[in-house]
């Protein structure tokens, strides 16, 4: 852009002109979904596989910060290159490098659109049982003040469903969860 500022003062008057450019702000895509590493009921061991598929047209950056009590660490691993797919198996350890249990939530921020899914599972009967996630976007998420719903949720001998919510912002936030019958 060209600007030019005159200036007129009494008997005083100038002129001066420039050009200014207004680069454009980078998108951030945020993503936020769960891990863990922990002990369970019955002697399960919870843990979680991260993958990251990155089918966008540039290298993506991530940055994945595991929010815990007493703080978040924050990890950037190499550039995913278009068109890639990378896995962290037992992500707690492998992505956080951390040798204990932990648990948490993690957000995820990109410079470029991915698709993210968490899978917690525990060894079982010669496989593993549990479930994957998939991330929630930032901007896909239930804002204060609205409802969500849930489909096809079931409770038996043969199925369950397990619900969880994850707070995107700072402030502590009051959640109501309503289950009907029906």
């Amino acid at each position: 852009y060209t600007w030019t500022l005159a200036v007129s003062f009494g008997t005083f008057s100038g002129n001066a002109s420039g050009q200014v450019t207004i680069a454009e702000t980078p998108p951030v895509y945020t993503y936020m979904f769960f891990v863990s590493h922990n002990p369970g009921l019955l002697g399960t061991s919870w843990r979680s596989d991260v993958a990251v598929l990155n089918g966008s047209n540039a290298d993506a950056q991530l940055a994945f910060t595991l929010h815990q009590a007493g703080g978040g660490l924050t990890v950037s691993p190499d550039p995913l290159p278009v068109n890639s797919t990378v896995e962290y198996v037992d992500a707690v350890s492998s992505l956080f490098q951390l040798s204990g249990d932990a648990a948490g939530p993690v957000t995820l921020v990109s410079n470029t659109p991915v698709v993210v899914t968490s899978r917690v599972y525990t060894p079982f009967g010669g496989g593993t049982m549990g479930q994957s996630y998939p991330a929630v976007a930032v901007a896909d998420a239930i804002e204060r003040g609205t409802e969500g719903l849930l489909p096809q949720l079931q409770a038996g001998d043969a199925f369950r469903t397990n619900v969880g919510v994850l707070n995107f912002s700072a402030s502590p936030a009051t959640v109501a969860v309503d289950f009907f019958d029906g």
